[in-house]
């Protein structure tokens, strides 16, 4: 199945060969010292996001896969390259074919774990509706794209979602896995982290592919370097990183804070350093939390007011912003006899209105200056009070309505169950 998916296909993976014995978890599952839950229990009710299915990612996926646990949402923009054979899990015929990394990795681990609910996004986390990562347990984020990294670290901090981050550096021989629990606004992330470089590669929109191949995203410009490492350097760091988020879930072993785990090839010495507390120069904001509700009926016959109210903010709309799935609201546009319109409709990403010129007749395209993700109450003016289905926005998956430092994201299971339903 496939679900409408922002730009991008959603691919809700369906089950292996008919047939075939499935072997269970429990056949190989060891007993940990110290394990005082339900190990089996614990794994079936786990869902996790592997953000970047390459070299490092794939292989998380599917050492994921192995353990069968309730969900897997795989996400990634990219396609193998011949290059991809150097370091990736693949056959020879999967890097000739070219696949989509997300959908190759979903299938590969729908196949292992036919019970596990697997879900492919051929595309980038930052064109995910907001909703995309609401409902699994923890991130794994596998990609060497900073804008990426951060839009994971933007997302996990606002929803206090556990972040597991596995890298590599190839020329030192260095493995590394950051952890961010993501408890408190008083905790690091991603973004904390970055170098002047860093900071001028995101704003240029550079990315690193770990494929060798130097082609950027979609939506990213020129400028990309590759990353250089070897195939069980990568394997090693997705390891490592699966068995912090093992540890994590079962709760074995020492407790800790955020931390950063190292292994140097060169001296064979693993490291583990706290990452003490967020950065104050840091480019994210840690102290909004989505808060999460349902909806008084689905989104689509809600108005904005209705759900600023729902969400608590009645001191009015004066300092309400609202971002609506992946929408952006369109207040004027232009059309091919050169004048301005009206449109005041939420569109979605390089689609024109849904309505036309009235001289020319020709369709109106969105003028980005005019063009808001958020809208403020104060730019919707009287719309705020209509139903977001004649506004545009027919089927919304999600609504955030933020006000100062609270947020509160409205989701519609109706309407995720009927995207879910589309082929």
């Amino acid at each position: 199945m496939t679900e409408a998916g922002n730009g991008y296909a959603v691919e809700v993976l369906a089950g292996g060969s008919p047939g075939r014995p499935v072997p269970h978890r429990r056949e190989r599952l060891p007993r940990w010292l110290g394990l005082k839950v339900d190990a089996d229990a614990v794994l079936e009710g786990l869902r996790v996001a592997v953000i970047g299915n390459g070299s490092v990612g794939l292989a998380i996926a599917l050492a994921l896969a192995r353990l069968q646990p309730g969900g897997l949402t795989l996400i990634d923009y990219g396609y193998f390259k011949m290059a991809s054979l150097l370091t990736h899990n693949i056959l020879p015929e999967d890097a000739a074919l070219a696949h989509p990394k997300a959908l190759y990795a979903g299938r590969l681990c729908k196949q292992i774990s036919p019970g596990t609910d697997v879900r492919a996004y051929a595309g980038s986390i930052q064109s995910m509706a907001l909703d995309a990562l609401a409902d699994v347990d923890l991130v794994a984020l596998a990609t060497d794209n900073v804008a990426a990294e951060v839009e994971a670290g933007k997302r996990c901090l606002r929803l206090r979602k556990p972040l597991i981050h596995a890298a590599v550096h190839g020329e030192t021989l260095i493995a590394q896995v950051r952890f961010y629990r993501n408890a408190d606004a008083g905790g690091a992330c991603p973004a904390c982290f970055l170098n002047r470089m860093e900071i001028e590669h995101l704003n240029s929109g550079a990315a690193f592919p770990c494929d060798g191949s130097g082609a950027p995203p979609p939506t990213a410009k020129a400028g990309v370097v590759p990353t250089r490492s070897t195939s069980f350097l990568c394997n090693l760091a997705a390891d490592l990183a699966v068995l912090e988020i093992l540890k994590f879930v079962l709760g074995l072993g020492p407790k800790r804070g955020d931390f950063v785990l190292e292994y140097a090839g060169y001296t064979n010495r693993a490291t583990v350093t706290p990452l003490g507390p967020h950065k104050s120069t840091c480019l994210c904001d840690h102290d909004t939390v989505w808060g999460r509700a349902s909806p008084p009926r689905p989104l689509a016959e809600c108005s904005l007011a209705e759900l600023a109210a729902a969400a608590g903010f009645n001191s009015g709309l004066q300092r309400v912003a609202f971002t609506v799935d992946h929408l952006t609201f369109a207040l004027a546009g232009t059309c091919a006899c050169g004048k301005r319109r009206r449109v005041e409709r939420f569109v979605a990403p390089g689609a024109s209105a849904p309505r036309e010129c009235e001289v020319c007749r020709r369709p109106v395209h969105p003028d980005g200056f005019f063009s808001r993700r958020p809208v403020a109450a104060d730019d919707l003016g009287d719309a705020v009070h209509r139903p977001l289905r004649e506004l545009g926005a027919e089927a919304p998956r999600c609504v955030l309505v933020a006000e100062d430092e609270r947020a509160v994201l409205f989701t519609d299971s109706a309407a995720r169950g009927a995207a879910g339903q589309a082929t």
